[in-house]
């Protein structure tokens, strides 16, 4: 009598690529695709005129737009406007004195 060891067999597939198989017993787990999350819209309200003229196919101005989202308008002051176009002018007679009482 005369014992053989069994030689492994391997699987190929048709172009001959070896074929692994898992053992059955392995746990094998899955992670959960990435959520991903989506910024919704901005969702305004607005008067049933806004929305029929919207509706229409119509376009609002842009303080309408500004209105319905909350933004606010800074228009310069208008003692900013007068200091701002004076201050090249002060800034260049302040020049003029200092050269002139220095010689």
């Amino acid at each position: 009598v005369q014992y053989v060891m069994e030689q492994p067999v391997q699987y190929v597939i048709a172009d001959g690529q070896p074929v692994s198989y898992v053992d059955p017993s392995a746990v094998i787990e899955y992670a959960a695709p990435a959520v991903q999350y989506v910024q919704q819209p901005a969702v305004f309200n607005v008067s049933p005129e806004t929305f029929a003229k919207l509706a229409q196919g119509g376009t609002l101005t842009q303080e309408e737009i500004d209105a319905m989202s909350g933004v606010v308008d800074v228009a310069p002051a208008e003692g900013a406007v007068e200091a701002v176009t004076a201050a090249p002018a002060a800034v260049v007679s302040e020049a003029v004195e200092a050269v002139t009482s220095a010689q």
